[in-house]
């Protein structure tokens, strides 16, 4: 599938402010699919952000780094106060900052962004401004618990990534994986929503795509969940309505009228917890 490049330039510019120009160089963006794992990949790989990318958008989005989100939550309850953590993609340390509170002591945490005031307002917790291929090769086997929150869809070299990961595991030790539910885009379809696009995502994926890539690393499955849709619910549903409308001119006819949307809305509210949200969660036990 080809993505407009122009649709997404001005998307950028018009919700965040943020000109993207000289970070998609290219004539054509491609969004393809790995026919093994169902995973879905924008191309090419050179079309995505860097620092000074994350630090605008850091700018624009005063809530792009929250404290506690419902996958730390999920997460905190499969690591153990003894354990050795390495959070990888840790940003300003929150989720660290908020297991040391719990009792942990063996913190680590790496990113390719970390600055001084960060790592020295973060007494007791090892962060550290390196890449994770160097970091983990300098710690084979050491860590009960490996963290990537909303990382895993900026990766474009996936098995790399994850090999790494694995390499600074303990055996039996755990991968705790968290992304957006891009299912199949986030909110099932909204194919252009900005902040799942490059230069800000590498990747799109959905639980089916996290559970099969068992099949080609050495770990298990052992939990996965998704976040109910909660407070986005509206947008849900104007997105599902925007969709069919757009595929069958029928149907838009027949249930295109404001009552019908009433109707839709109330039936949607009484479910909402079953409806599949923002983010998702996958914990894998190293074989």
């Amino acid at each position: 599938m080809e993505l407009d490049i122009s649709v997404i330039k001005k998307k950028y510019l018009e919700e965040l402010s943020i000109a993207v120009d000289k970070y998609l160089p290219v004539e054509n963006i491609f969004i393809y699919l790995c026919p093994d794992t169902g995973y879905r990949f924008y191309y090419p790989f050179t079309i995505f952000g860097d620092a000074d990318f994350y630090r605008y958008l850091q700018g624009a989005n005063k809530n792009y780094y929250e404290t506690w989100k419902w996958e730390n939550e999920q997460a905190a309850s499969y690591i153990k106060d003894s354990d050795f953590l390495l959070d990888v993609g840790c940003g300003d340390g929150l989720f660290l900052k908020e297991m040391k509170k719990k009792g942990m002591q063996n913190l680590y945490g790496i990113d390719f962004a970390i600055n001084e005031d960060v790592k020295n307002n973060n007494s007791g917790i090892y962060m550290e401004n390196i890449s994770i291929e160097k970091f983990c090769k300098a710690n084979p086997g050491k860590f009960d618990v490996v963290t990537c929150f909303q990382v895993l869809e900026h990766i474009s070299d996936v098995r790399r990534f994850i090999d790494n990961c694995l390499y600074s595991l303990k055996l039996n030790g755990k991968l705790i994986i968290a992304v957006p539910n891009s299912h199949p885009y986030i909110y099932k379809h909204d194919l252009y929503h900005t902040l799942n696009l490059p230069p800000h995502h590498a990747g799109l994926w959905d639980k089916k795509t996290l559970q099969k890539l068992s099949n080609y690393f050495p770990f298990e499955v052992i939990y996965t969940a998704h976040e109910s849709i909660g407070s986005d619910l509206d947008y849900y549903i104007d997105v599902q309505l925007d969709y069919l409308y757009s595929k069958n001119l029928f149907f838009k006819f027949i249930f295109g009228s404001s009552i019908f949307k009433v109707i839709y809305k109330k039936y949607l509210y009484l479910f909402k917890n079953q409806v599949e949200g923002h983010s998702q969660i996958t914990v894998y036990k190293r074989k």
